[in-house]
């Protein structure tokens, strides 16, 4: 294959794809253009070790970018973890399950969750299956889409699924091809055009409807589902509750210092913060904090509103005391 002539035009892009062991991947590309600014069909991987030769056409945003997705580079990341890039089936095969798998993947999100923001306003493309990286024009979006979570009761079961707001307009994401670039926060790749969230939200409590229209709870499973799950999305996201109800609790908070004996001369404390009748430790650093109330068959959630400022002042008198915030001793 012909490399890119760095003294002729050319344009940095970048291109999604679909690794069979890692995921989905973006990686940086050089094309060639033609007389009338298309495209070619003559590229090249762009890596931080050939950025000097091509700097005439990229500017700092790219230089940070084709450095993080050289990161992520599926022989990077072999070598990252263990494995000879010499050989990468063996790694595959041999290697890459565990915590190594764990680890891969979570420092892939990482990388990934760093460069999709900085996608906005470049050429990016979905790659064909012939390695081609400029196959199907994807835009990448500066507005971002909300997510509404609805629950609602019927005889036997409560059901749940999420909405989708995009430019002011509800959108059809569930069976149409949908994908999670990017979990942590959510990016979702739907009819070209890729979008994150207000809120960051957790692309985990997406994935299962994207080829789901609700799940439904056993009403015999409802509340460990709700205490384990349902809390959370309470805590973080806007909620439309038909079948449960949602009480939003605005007091002034108490302090206080909880003394407990451990036997002998030793003993530890618990900084805790009480928002009306409930009390909640200092070290818990959720922002709201949803507590579950079951009342015969009808389920009450009271999401408590923290008074974050005055929580960090505390905690920060408490740090000036001593250096360790649970023990009166240095």
């Amino acid at each position: 294959m012909r490399l890119v002539d760095s003294s002729k035009a050319f344009k940095g892009v970048y291109a999604t794809y679909h690794h069979e062991y890692l995921g989905y991947l973006v990686s940086a590309h050089y094309v060639e253009t033609l007389k009338n600014g298309s495209l070619s069909l003559v590229h090249q991987h762009a890596y931080p070790d050939n950025m000097e030769q091509f700097a005439s056409g990229m500017d700092d945003t790219d230089e940070e970018l084709i450095k993080l997705c050289g990161e992520i580079v599926p022989k990077e990341i072999v070598r990252r973890f263990g494995g000879n890039p010499r050989k990468e089936v063996e790694f595959w095969m041999k290697k890459f399950d565990g915590e190594v798998k764990i680890l891969a993947h979570n420092f892939i999100q990482r990388k990934i969750g760093q460069i999709l923001p900085h996608l906005i306003g470049k050429p990016v493309f979905g790659m064909g299956n012939d390695s081609y990286p400029a196959q199907e024009p994807i835009k990448v979006l500066a507005e971002k889409a909300t997510v509404l979570f609805n629950f609602r009761r019927r005889e036997g079961h409560r059901m749940y699924f999420p909405t989708i707001k995009l430019k002011g307009e509800k959108i059809d994401f569930q069976f149409k091809g949908a994908v999670l670039l990017c979990m942590t926060p959510a990016w979702m790749l739907l009819n070209g055009e890729l979008f994150t969230f207000e809120r960051a939200v957790d692309g985990n409590k997406l994935k299962a409807f994207l080829n789901k229209r609700n799940i439904s709870i056993p009403k015999e499973k409802e509340k460990v589902y709700y205490q384990k799950f349902v809390s959370q999305i309470v805590e973080k996201y806007e909620i439309s509750a038909k079948g449960f109800f949602i009480r939003d609790v605005k007091e002034e908070p108490q302090f206080s210092l909880r003394v407990t004996e451990n036997g002998g001369d030793s003993f530890s404390f618990m900084r805790e913060v009480s928002y009306g009748d409930f009390t909640l430790s200092l070290e818990d650093e959720s922002k709201v904090k949803a507590e579950m109330e079951m009342q015969g068959d009808d389920i009450i959630f009271h999401r408590i509103i923290r008074a974050e400022a005055e929580e960090q002042k505390i905690k920060n008198l408490s740090g000036r005391l001593t250096p360790n915030p649970n023990s009166l001793t240095p």
